[in-house]
This record gives structure tokens, sequence and C-alpha cells, in this order.
């Protein structure tokens, strides 16, 4: 994998310059940025970030990837970036909505720099779709419950995202079902990861798993 240094300015203005191609070329709803718009937390010691920071604080970056200060300024940066994305967006087509699919908030913002609870406060998305790929029940409970969930659906359209299986791991439809419960039980809407583990590669048989999925959205 290779990433892209969000920090510099031809990287955002490449950016930039694909979304405004769909956005200008074709009759869309909008735009879904998936969980990218993110660095991991170890990058940013690359020449232009450390001249970048070293311009801006008069010191270089602490030496820990993790420390508080150095993750805030950079998700900062990252911020910046998806206001002025935002800005261009909406400057050509008001209406298009503005789609994210992040991790968990303190996953997204520690270990991914993605500060998505300050994106909704700032109106810069308009909708979350948050993955909670978790294995069982009460470890995907936890984070719905959790304060920036319950403020991000007050704002803007609020889903959860729910793991149907993998090839190597699948989940059983019971399951499916509650999560299911949990997150409009909560308030929020539900997506799926992915399309082949609805009911092509699953425990159960396909026309159970339809049926079901059938109950759950009449």
């Amino acid at each position: 994998m290779v990433w892209m240094n969000p920090f510099r300015p031809e990287v955002q203005q490449f950016m930039t310059e694909l979304v405004m191609e769909v956005v200008n070329q074709y009759d869309i709803d909008g735009i879904q940025f998936d969980d990218h718009t993110a660095l991991p937390n170890e990058f940013g010691y690359d020449p232009y970030t450390i001249a970048l920071y070293r311009q801006e604080t008069k010191k270089a970056p602490p030496t820990d990837p993790k420390d508080s200060n150095w993750i805030r300024w950079r998700a900062d940066k990252i911020t910046d970036f998806m206001t002025q994305l935002n800005a261009t967006v909406k400057a050509a087509k008001p209406n298009i909505l503005i789609s994210l699919s992040p991790a968990t908030y303190s996953l997204a913002y520690n270990t991914f720099l993605q500060d998505w609870l300050d994106w909704i406060r700032k109106g810069i998305i308009d909708e979350v779709v948050v993955q909670v790929y978790r294995t069982s029940l009460p470890t995907f409970q936890e984070p719905i419950r959790r304060p920036e969930f319950q403020e991000a659906k007050t704002k803007i359209p609020t889903a959860v995202g729910i793991l149907t299986g993998l090839p190597t791991k699948q989940v059983p439809m019971p399951l499916v079902t509650a999560k299911v419960r949990e997150a409009t039980g909560q308030g929020m809407g539900t997506a799926f990861f992915y399309y082949k583990t609805l009911w092509d590669v699953a425990p159960e048989d396909k026309s159970a798993r339809i049926q079901e999925f059938q109950r759950l959205f009449p």
C-alpha cells in the first residue's frame, strides 16, 4: 500500500481534482469516502511535514507518534483539507452529500488522525456510516452507545457498518440480526460488509438468509 501525504498542496490538489471530475461530469447524489482522507499516526516524519511543523510551532515533531499535541496538529491539517474540499464541492453543487465510513472514533482519531466528530460539528460531512465490524454482540454494543455516536445521530444521518462475514470468518445470521436490531433500536441506520457474505458465503442456507433480511427490512 502506498500513502499520499495529505499535508502537501499537490496531493490536496490531486484529490480535489479527482472528486471534482466526478462532481462536474456526472449526475451524482454524493461522494462516499469510505475510511480514507486519513493517515496512519506513524507518518509525518518526512522532510516536508517536519519543515511545516517546525515553521508553525518553532520546534521539531515529537519522537512519539502518539504524542497528543502531535496527533492534534496533524489531525487538524486533515480537517483543514476536508473543509476546503467540502467548500469546493458545495460551491459546484450544493445538494451533493459528502459521506464517510470511518472507524470507531478513538481508532479513527488516535490511529488514523481522522477527527470525524469534529467534521460533523463543523458541518463538513453530511452522513456517517461507522465501521463497527465486531465479532460479538457485547463488543458491538459498547462503541455504538458511546457519546460520539449519540452526538452524531442528533446532527446528521448516522448508520452502523455491520460485518456479515468474510470468506475465512463466516458470521451467523442470528448475530447479524441482533446487531441490526441494536443499531436501529439506537435510532441509527445500518450498512453491511460485504455483499458476497450477505448470503452467498454464509454458514446458513442462502434462502434462509434472504428470508431473514426480508423480515428485517420489510
